[in-house]
């Protein structure tokens, strides 16, 4: 059974409080095992909408040394199974239990995600192209800020794709991001109609994502509206197109 505790005068308040540490923000439903110095499992305990897990006073003995244990985490996230210690200690003056609080942080499950700059008429692979990839909001579009630090939050800000016409960011974490080019290559012209792709790195991603960047004498069109439009091996393709300066 997983108990929800209930902050009142008969638990320990804010034991343990649970971030993530790639937005800082606060992890609820994670599960964690309190057991005694043996080993014994006292109870199950899960944070709350702020991240943080209250223990009910009766499981302690005074100056006696605990563990919890993380045994459940949101789908997006790794388990951290590292046993934190903790003393449960009893003050005779204030009648009061403390125990050290402490923060745990959580890593997101991670794809990698290739973005690759090409001339749609002959492949030649094109470096110097500059592109954002900001993680921002699902529901609201608006870009995300790390909860801690106030800063805004990038998967990579001006990256660069190198000779080989490539960027490769290998772990990349879950979650939705937006991705902007700043600045095409030598001899190519951004197009204001190009404002952007919105994707979702999720468990049901493949592996590896590629992004295929073309640029053509055309329009600029964004040929898909999702991430696995195509996927063959675990790999993800999507593909975006700009326009190539007139004079060229």
């Amino acid at each position: 059974t997983v108990y929800r505790l209930l902050y009142d005068k008969s638990v320990l308040p804010e034991l343990l409080t649970k971030l993530d540490v790639f937005t800082g923000e606060a992890i609820p439903d994670c599960v964690f095992e309190i057991r005694d110095e043996e080993g014994n499992l006292l109870l199950k305990s899960v944070t709350d909408g702020n991240g943080k897990a209250s223990i009910p006073l009766d499981i302690f003995e005074n100056g006696k040394t605990y563990t919890y244990t993380e045994v459940e985490a949101p789908d997006i996230y790794n388990l951290n199974t590292e046993p934190h210690e903790f003393v449960a200690s009893f003050d005779e003056e204030t009648f009061e239990w403390t125990a050290e609080k402490i923060e745990v942080e959580n890593t997101r499950k991670t794809r990698e995600v290739i973005v690759r700059k090409v001339d749609a008429e002959t492949g030649e692979p094109l470096q110097g192209c500059v592109f954002t990839i900001a993680m921002i909001d699902p529901e609201t579009g608006e870009q995300k800020v790390n909860a801690k630090t106030g800063e805004p939050i990038y998967l990579v800000e001006n990256a660069v794709t190198d000779e080989n016409g490539e960027y490769v960011i290998p772990e990349a974490p879950m979650g939705t991001y937006k991705f902007t080019e700043i600045k095409a290559p030598e001899g190519y012209e951004m197009d204001e109609d190009l404002t952007g792709l919105v994707f979702t790195i999720d468990n049901n991603s493949p592996e590896t994502i590629i992004f295929e960047v073309t640029n053509t004498g055309d329009i600029a069109v964004m040929v898909v509206s999702a991430v696995a439009i195509l996927s063959v091996c675990g790999i993800a393709f999507v593909m975006i197109r700009n326009k190539r300066k007139a004079n060229e």
